[in-house]
Protein backbone atom coordinates (compact mmCIF):
# COMPACT_ATOMS: atom_id res chain seq x y z
CA UNK A 1 0.00 0.00 0.00
CA UNK A 2 2.62 2.36 0.72
CA UNK A 3 4.40 1.61 -2.65
CA UNK A 4 1.00 2.67 -4.47
CA UNK A 5 1.06 5.71 -2.73
CA UNK A 6 4.28 7.04 -3.52
CA UNK A 7 3.65 6.31 -7.25
CA UNK A 8 0.95 8.81 -6.66
CA UNK A 9 3.22 11.65 -5.40
CA UNK A 10 3.47 14.59 -7.11
CA UNK A 11 7.52 14.79 -6.67
CA UNK A 12 7.85 11.14 -8.19
CA UNK A 13 5.79 11.96 -11.63
CA UNK A 14 7.49 14.98 -11.96
CA UNK A 15 10.82 13.04 -11.35
CA UNK A 16 9.51 10.30 -13.68
CA UNK A 17 8.91 12.97 -16.05
CA UNK A 18 12.26 14.62 -16.09
CA UNK A 19 13.88 11.30 -16.56
CA UNK A 20 12.09 10.19 -19.92
CA UNK A 21 12.49 13.87 -21.26
CA UNK A 22 16.40 13.33 -20.10
CA UNK A 23 16.51 9.50 -22.17
CA UNK A 24 14.88 11.39 -25.14
CA UNK A 25 17.59 14.20 -25.09
CA UNK A 26 20.54 11.70 -24.23
CA UNK A 27 19.34 9.20 -27.71
CA UNK A 28 18.64 12.24 -29.47
CA UNK A 29 22.07 13.25 -29.15
CA UNK A 30 24.09 10.69 -29.65
CA UNK A 31 22.27 9.72 -32.50
CA UNK A 32 21.90 12.88 -34.45
CA UNK A 33 24.79 15.24 -32.09
CA UNK A 34 27.34 12.61 -31.44
CA UNK A 35 29.99 14.97 -33.26
CA UNK A 36 30.64 18.04 -31.02
CA UNK A 37 28.85 21.21 -33.75
CA UNK A 38 30.12 24.70 -34.12
CA UNK A 39 28.38 27.51 -33.62
CA UNK A 40 30.03 30.48 -35.13
CA UNK A 41 28.92 34.48 -34.20
CA UNK A 42 30.21 36.36 -37.09
CA UNK A 43 30.92 39.97 -37.03
CA UNK A 44 27.73 40.60 -38.60
CA UNK A 45 26.04 38.52 -35.95
CA UNK A 46 27.64 41.11 -33.75
CA UNK A 47 26.46 44.38 -36.10
CA UNK A 48 22.96 43.27 -35.98
CA UNK A 49 23.12 43.15 -32.03
CA UNK A 50 24.62 46.18 -31.75
CA UNK A 51 22.17 47.93 -34.41
CA UNK A 52 19.36 46.60 -32.06
CA UNK A 53 20.53 47.84 -28.86
CA UNK A 54 21.08 51.33 -30.75
CA UNK A 55 17.71 51.43 -31.59
CA UNK A 56 15.97 50.78 -28.27
CA UNK A 57 18.39 52.27 -26.09
CA UNK A 58 19.72 55.30 -28.42
CA UNK A 59 23.38 54.56 -27.21
CA UNK A 60 26.19 52.02 -28.05
CA UNK A 61 26.24 48.93 -25.30
CA UNK A 62 29.25 49.23 -22.78
CA UNK A 63 31.96 45.86 -23.26
CA UNK A 64 29.83 44.61 -20.53
CA UNK A 65 26.39 45.04 -22.06
CA UNK A 66 28.20 43.61 -25.54
CA UNK A 67 29.22 40.19 -23.77
CA UNK A 68 25.90 39.53 -22.37
CA UNK A 69 24.23 40.14 -26.30
CA UNK A 70 26.73 37.84 -27.63
CA UNK A 71 26.55 35.54 -24.79
CA UNK A 72 22.16 35.95 -24.96
CA UNK A 73 22.50 35.21 -28.81
CA UNK A 74 24.33 31.91 -28.27
CA UNK A 75 21.94 30.57 -25.80
CA UNK A 76 19.19 31.15 -27.89
CA UNK A 77 21.32 29.52 -30.90
CA UNK A 78 21.58 26.23 -28.58
CA UNK A 79 18.22 25.88 -27.23
CA UNK A 80 17.35 26.75 -31.02
CA UNK A 81 19.36 23.69 -31.93
CA UNK A 82 18.93 21.63 -29.14
CA UNK A 83 14.38 22.21 -30.04
CA UNK A 84 15.22 20.96 -33.77
CA UNK A 85 17.27 17.97 -32.58
CA UNK A 86 14.42 16.73 -30.29
CA UNK A 87 11.60 18.15 -32.64
CA UNK A 88 10.06 20.24 -31.01
CA UNK A 89 9.16 22.36 -33.72
CA UNK A 90 6.53 19.42 -35.15
CA UNK A 91 2.86 19.90 -35.05
CA UNK A 92 3.37 23.68 -33.48
CA UNK A 93 0.89 25.92 -34.64
CA UNK A 94 3.21 29.02 -34.18
CA UNK A 95 5.83 27.75 -35.99
CA UNK A 96 4.09 26.71 -38.68
CA UNK A 97 2.37 29.79 -39.18
CA UNK A 98 6.17 31.57 -39.14
CA UNK A 99 7.61 29.63 -41.17
CA UNK A 100 4.94 29.88 -43.44
CA UNK A 101 5.09 33.82 -43.30
CA UNK A 102 8.88 33.27 -44.09
CA UNK A 103 7.94 31.73 -47.48
CA UNK A 104 5.60 34.47 -48.33
CA UNK A 105 8.26 37.33 -47.25
CA UNK A 106 10.62 35.21 -50.11
CA UNK A 107 8.49 35.76 -52.59
CA UNK A 108 7.77 39.33 -51.91
CA UNK A 109 11.37 39.81 -51.32
CA UNK A 110 11.38 38.81 -55.71
CA UNK A 111 8.29 41.09 -56.14
CA UNK A 112 10.29 43.95 -54.08
CA UNK A 113 12.68 43.72 -57.01
CA UNK A 114 10.71 44.33 -60.05
CA UNK A 115 9.85 47.95 -60.93
CA UNK A 116 7.11 49.22 -63.48
CA UNK A 117 7.45 50.93 -66.81
CA UNK A 118 5.57 54.09 -67.38
CA UNK A 119 3.26 51.97 -69.72
CA UNK A 120 2.97 49.23 -66.81
CA UNK A 121 1.52 52.28 -64.50
CA UNK A 122 -0.40 53.38 -67.64
CA UNK A 123 -2.28 50.22 -67.98
CA UNK A 124 -3.02 50.25 -64.23
CA UNK A 125 -4.63 53.45 -63.88
CA UNK A 126 -7.17 52.70 -66.77
CA UNK A 127 -7.61 49.03 -64.98
CA UNK A 128 -8.26 51.17 -61.81
CA UNK A 129 -10.05 54.44 -62.56
CA UNK A 130 -12.93 53.84 -60.31
CA UNK A 131 -9.74 53.93 -57.44
CA UNK A 132 -8.02 57.27 -59.18
CA UNK A 133 -10.71 59.15 -60.80
CA UNK A 134 -10.59 62.84 -59.56
CA UNK A 135 -14.06 63.98 -57.79
CA UNK A 136 -16.04 66.78 -59.22
CA UNK A 137 -14.80 69.92 -57.57
CA UNK A 138 -16.74 73.60 -56.88
CA UNK A 139 -16.18 77.23 -56.10
CA UNK A 140 -19.33 78.74 -54.76
CA UNK A 141 -21.11 80.80 -51.98
CA UNK A 142 -24.69 80.20 -50.62
CA UNK A 143 -27.01 82.02 -47.98
CA UNK A 144 -29.33 80.22 -45.91
CA UNK A 145 -32.65 80.09 -44.45
CA UNK A 146 -33.10 78.33 -41.44
CA UNK A 147 -36.98 76.27 -41.40
CA UNK A 148 -37.35 76.06 -38.05
CA UNK A 149 -36.68 79.78 -37.65
CA UNK A 150 -39.01 81.06 -40.27
CA UNK A 151 -41.22 78.47 -40.62
CA UNK A 152 -44.04 78.34 -43.66
CA UNK A 153 -42.42 81.77 -44.31
CA UNK A 154 -39.10 80.09 -45.05
CA UNK A 155 -39.59 79.84 -49.04
CA UNK A 156 -40.71 82.86 -50.01
CA UNK A 157 -38.19 84.74 -47.66
CA UNK A 158 -35.67 82.95 -49.57
CA UNK A 159 -37.37 83.63 -53.20
CA UNK A 160 -37.35 88.15 -51.89
CA UNK A 161 -33.96 87.73 -51.20
CA UNK A 162 -33.20 86.05 -54.50
CA UNK A 163 -35.43 89.34 -56.05
CA UNK A 164 -32.88 91.46 -53.91
CA UNK A 165 -29.35 90.06 -55.46
CA UNK A 166 -30.73 90.07 -58.55
CA UNK A 167 -31.71 93.27 -58.59
CA UNK A 168 -28.37 94.62 -56.57
CA UNK A 169 -26.06 92.19 -58.89
CA UNK A 170 -24.51 91.46 -55.71
CA UNK A 171 -21.60 88.93 -56.36
CA UNK A 172 -21.00 88.59 -52.62
CA UNK A 173 -23.34 88.83 -49.81
CA UNK A 174 -22.86 88.23 -46.14
CA UNK A 175 -25.17 85.63 -44.63
CA UNK A 176 -26.57 87.89 -41.89
CA UNK A 177 -27.77 90.61 -44.86
CA UNK A 178 -30.48 88.44 -45.90
CA UNK A 179 -30.38 84.95 -43.97
CA UNK A 180 -29.47 82.51 -41.24
CA UNK A 181 -26.31 81.72 -39.78
CA UNK A 182 -25.09 78.41 -39.95
CA UNK A 183 -22.09 76.72 -38.46
CA UNK A 184 -20.94 76.06 -42.06
CA UNK A 185 -18.52 78.08 -44.35
CA UNK A 186 -20.44 80.59 -46.42
CA UNK A 187 -17.79 80.20 -49.02
CA UNK A 188 -16.52 77.14 -50.26
CA UNK A 189 -13.84 77.39 -52.61
CA UNK A 190 -12.46 74.15 -55.15
CA UNK A 191 -14.06 71.42 -52.68
CA UNK A 192 -14.79 68.41 -53.89
CA UNK A 193 -18.15 67.11 -54.74
CA UNK A 194 -17.45 64.52 -51.60
CA UNK A 195 -16.97 67.23 -49.11
CA UNK A 196 -20.11 69.23 -50.27
CA UNK A 197 -21.79 65.84 -49.56
CA UNK A 198 -20.80 65.68 -46.41
CA UNK A 199 -21.33 69.05 -45.11
CA UNK A 200 -25.04 69.26 -46.93
CA UNK A 201 -26.34 66.35 -48.27
CA UNK A 202 -26.12 64.54 -51.90
CA UNK A 203 -29.55 66.50 -52.52
CA UNK A 204 -27.69 69.80 -52.23
CA UNK A 205 -24.39 68.62 -54.24
CA UNK A 206 -26.68 67.05 -57.08
CA UNK A 207 -28.49 70.79 -57.10
CA UNK A 208 -24.93 72.25 -57.66
CA UNK A 209 -24.73 70.59 -61.49
CA UNK A 210 -27.85 71.82 -62.34
CA UNK A 211 -27.19 75.48 -61.46
CA UNK A 212 -25.76 77.58 -64.32
CA UNK A 213 -22.63 79.34 -63.39
CA UNK A 214 -22.23 82.69 -62.23
CA UNK A 215 -26.12 83.56 -60.83
CA UNK A 216 -27.31 83.55 -57.84
CA UNK A 217 -30.12 81.01 -57.83
CA UNK A 218 -32.23 78.59 -55.79
CA UNK A 219 -33.87 78.26 -53.32
CA UNK A 220 -32.32 74.57 -52.75
CA UNK A 221 -32.29 72.23 -49.94
CA UNK A 222 -29.78 70.41 -48.29
CA UNK A 223 -29.80 68.71 -45.05
CA UNK A 224 -30.36 71.67 -42.80
CA UNK A 225 -32.95 73.67 -44.58
CA UNK A 226 -32.87 76.46 -48.17
CA UNK A 227 -29.90 78.10 -49.56
CA UNK A 228 -29.53 80.44 -52.42
CA UNK A 229 -26.47 79.47 -54.13
CA UNK A 230 -23.94 81.51 -56.60
CA UNK A 231 -21.78 78.66 -58.27
CA UNK A 232 -18.17 80.74 -59.90
CA UNK A 233 -16.67 77.29 -60.64
CA UNK A 234 -17.25 73.81 -61.55
CA UNK A 235 -14.48 70.98 -62.39
CA UNK A 236 -15.91 67.93 -63.90
CA UNK A 237 -14.28 64.65 -62.52
CA UNK A 238 -10.95 63.24 -64.50
CA UNK A 239 -8.82 60.87 -64.68
CA UNK A 240 -5.26 62.04 -64.22
CA UNK A 241 -2.24 61.41 -65.56
CA UNK A 242 -0.08 58.89 -64.72
CA UNK A 243 2.84 61.89 -63.39
CA UNK A 244 0.32 63.57 -61.20
CA UNK A 245 -0.43 60.22 -59.29
CA UNK A 246 2.83 58.05 -59.46
CA UNK A 247 3.14 57.86 -55.93
CA UNK A 248 -0.15 56.30 -55.81
CA UNK A 249 0.04 54.20 -58.27
CA UNK A 250 3.56 52.37 -57.38
CA UNK A 251 2.35 51.77 -54.39
CA UNK A 252 -0.81 50.32 -55.17
CA UNK A 253 0.98 48.57 -58.17
CA UNK A 254 3.75 46.93 -56.10
CA UNK A 255 0.77 46.01 -53.33
CA UNK A 256 -1.07 44.22 -56.18
CA UNK A 257 2.29 42.66 -57.42
CA UNK A 258 3.45 41.11 -54.09
CA UNK A 259 -0.17 39.26 -53.79
CA UNK A 260 0.16 38.13 -57.72
CA UNK A 261 3.46 36.86 -57.19
CA UNK A 262 2.41 35.36 -53.56
CA UNK A 263 -0.35 33.21 -55.61
CA UNK A 264 1.82 31.91 -57.79
CA UNK A 265 4.79 31.23 -55.30
CA UNK A 266 2.42 29.35 -53.45
CA UNK A 267 0.62 27.37 -56.79
CA UNK A 268 3.58 26.02 -57.80
CA UNK A 269 4.42 24.80 -54.14
CA UNK A 270 0.93 23.62 -53.80
CA UNK A 271 1.28 21.55 -57.07
CA UNK A 272 3.68 19.51 -55.53
CA UNK A 273 1.62 17.75 -53.62
CA UNK A 274 -1.36 15.79 -53.47
CA UNK A 275 -3.89 16.73 -51.42
CA UNK A 276 -6.77 14.41 -49.92
CA UNK A 277 -9.48 16.29 -47.83
CA UNK A 278 -11.34 14.26 -46.03
CA UNK A 279 -14.19 16.77 -44.72
CA UNK A 280 -15.80 18.75 -47.15
CA UNK A 281 -19.28 20.09 -45.33
CA UNK A 282 -19.98 22.04 -42.69
CA UNK A 283 -22.17 18.89 -41.36
CA UNK A 284 -19.41 16.82 -41.17
CA UNK A 285 -17.14 19.19 -39.25
CA UNK A 286 -20.09 19.82 -36.70
CA UNK A 287 -20.52 15.94 -35.75
CA UNK A 288 -17.09 15.52 -35.46
CA UNK A 289 -16.40 18.68 -33.50
CA UNK A 290 -19.86 17.41 -31.32
CA UNK A 291 -18.17 14.23 -30.62
CA UNK A 292 -14.74 15.85 -29.82
CA UNK A 293 -16.52 17.85 -27.32
CA UNK A 294 -17.92 15.10 -25.36
CA UNK A 295 -15.20 13.31 -25.44
CA UNK A 296 -13.50 16.22 -23.63
CA UNK A 297 -15.97 16.61 -21.58
CA UNK A 298 -16.11 12.84 -20.54
CA UNK A 299 -12.32 13.53 -20.14
CA UNK A 300 -12.40 16.07 -17.81
CA UNK A 301 -15.39 14.38 -15.63
CA UNK A 302 -12.54 11.15 -15.57
CA UNK A 303 -10.31 13.71 -14.23
CA UNK A 304 -12.49 15.18 -11.61
CA UNK A 305 -13.76 11.35 -10.11
CA UNK A 306 -9.59 10.56 -10.40
CA UNK A 307 -8.84 13.83 -8.19
CA UNK A 308 -12.11 12.41 -5.97
CA UNK A 309 -10.14 9.22 -5.64
CA UNK A 310 -6.56 10.65 -4.81
CA UNK A 311 -7.97 13.29 -2.34
CA UNK A 312 -10.06 10.32 -0.51
CA UNK A 313 -6.89 8.38 -0.19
Amino acid sequence: MMKLDVLKEPLFIFLLIGGSLFAIFEAVSNNQLSDKQEIIVTSGNVNALLLGFEKVRQRAPTQKELEALIESFIKEEVLYREAIALKLDKDDGVVRRRLSQKMEFISEDIAGLQQPTDNELQAYLEDNTEQYVQDKRYHFQHIYFSKSKRGQATYSDAESALNILKATQESEMRDEALGDPLMIESHFKDVSASQVTRDLGAQFTQSLDNISLRNWQGPIESAFGLHLVRVDKRTSAKLPIVSEVRKSLLRDWSFTQRKKTNEAFYQSLRSRYEISVYQTSIKEASIDSKHISEETNNSKKNNGKSQLALTAN
